[in-house]
Order: C-alpha cells, then sequence, then structure tokens
C-alpha cells in the first residue's frame, strides 16, 4: 500500500478519470480476496460503473446519506478487527500480517470531498474520518480523497494524505502547495495529465483514457520526468 492519495485539481482536468483508471489499474491486477474498494461519488455520479465488480463493496452517491454513515461505521469495524487480529498474530503492520494470512487491501474513494463535507452525514463523520486518515493505514486501509483547490480541505487533513497528485491547476504555485515540493516544470493542460512527488521530486504522471462499460480495461497511470 502507498497510503492515503490526494488528487487535486480543477473542473475538467481529470481527477474522476484519474479514479478510473486506477481502480481498472489494481481490478486487473488482484482478485477481490486481494483488493476490495468503496466509493462515494459526490461529483459527476460516473464511479456506479464499478457496482458490478466483485471488488466492490458499494458505490455511493449524494443522496445516500444513511448508507454513508454505515460506510463509515463498517470500515472502522475492520480496523478494530484487524487490530485484534494483529495482536493474536503478534504482528505490528498489514504487510506483515498479510505473511501470515490473506487480508484485502481496502480503499475507500471520496471523489470530491468538498460536496461530501458539506452535506450533513459528511459534517457528522467528520471526527470519524479524522481518526480513520491518521490510524487505519497501518491495517491495510487507504483513503483516496479528490478536492479542485487545495483550501477545501484543512492543514490536519492534508498531512495525512502523503501521497499527493497535482492535475491542471489555475495558479501555478499551488502545484508547490500541494505537493510540497518546488515545481519548476508545469504539466500539459490536458486531463488526466499532472505532476506528483517522488523522493522530492515533481514528475509527470498520465491516466490513459479508459473505457466506461463494467468489466472493461483501463490504462494504467504511466510516469515519467516532467518537461522543464
Amino acid at each position: 500500500t502507498c497510503g492515503h492519495i490526494l488528487v487535486c485539481g480543477e473542473p475538467g482536468s481529470g481527477k474522476t478519470s484519474f479514479v478510473e483508471a486506477l481502480l481498472y489499474s489494481l481490478v486487473k491486477k488482484t482478485t477481490p480476496e486481494q483488493f476490495q474498494f468503496y466509493i462515494m461519488d459526490y461529483s459527476s455520479r460516473l464511479l456506479k460503473v464499478f457496482r458490478n465488480l466483485p471488488h466492490c463493496g458499494a458505490v455511493l452517491e449524494e443522496d445516500d446519506a444513511e448508507q454513508s454513515t454505515e460506510l463509515f461505521r463498517l470500515i472502522n469495524g475492520i480496523i478494530q478487527e484487524r487490530k485484534k487480529l494483529f495482536s493474536t498474530l503478534e504482528v505490528s503492520s498489514y504487510s506483515d500480517a498479510v505473511k501470515r494470512q490473506p487480508l484485502p487491501f481496502i480503499l475507500v474513494v471520496i471523489d470530491n470531498v468538498a460536496g461530501f463535507l458539506q452535506t450533513k452525514a459528511g459534517q457528522k463523520q467528520y471526527d470519524q474520518l479524522q481518526y480513520d486518515l491518521k490510524n487505519s493505514v497501518n491495517y491495510g486501509v487507504s483513503y483516496l480523497f479528490t478536492i479542485g483547490h487545495v483550501n477545501e480541505i484543512n492543514m490536519r487533513t492534508r498531512q495525512e494524505l502523503k501521497a499527493r497528485i497535482a492535475l491542471r491547476l489555475k495558479d501555478k504555485y499551488d502545484y508547490t502547495d500541494i505537493l510540497g515540493v518546488k515545481c519548476t516544470c508545469l504539466p500539459p493542460e490536458k486531463p488526466g495529465r499532472g505532476l506528483f512527488s517522488h523522493r522530492g521530486e515533481a514528475l509527470e504522471i498520465a491516466a490513459g483514457k479508459i473505457c466506461t462499460g463494467a468489466g472493461s480495461g483501463g490504462a494504467d497511470p504511466e510516469v515519467k520526468r516532467g518537461s522543464k
């Protein structure tokens, strides 16, 4: 696992397409016993295409407020169960636990976090979300957030999202704010193109155009060095 993921980009920059490409890539390479995901789609409502995949636990939208509360309760329950299991196995991390017993890596996607936090359910679950961000990675549970601007989440939340991807942004200085490294180059102004930080350097990433039919394959995100 790579920890929690933050994807930031202005409208039309390809955030949802990036999520689609990433999920299809993971689904192609794993079984449901190895990888499972849950989606909260507060953006385009295009992610419901994943509902029928065996890896998918749920795809929730804005109208599913009650179910979103249940989802956080489920995720917290999984974390608590794994805490007990790790104690029994006498291990301290997910990577050590899966060597002893099969456990799926779990990814929770919240597409348009600002939209989620504006709902009553989002406001109610905020403290639980902060707890999960701080404690879940060690137990094989990661979150992926998409936002339109760096100011849509507070610094406390941003600090827990170690893997960061900046798609097209209005201000060139926003890339540095998101990635936490000095960006000497900008990505092409095309959907799905952006930068991410790796060992103190900003690298370019491109998510290929994917199919939207359930079960269809998607292109793996491509990584290369950005051009000045």
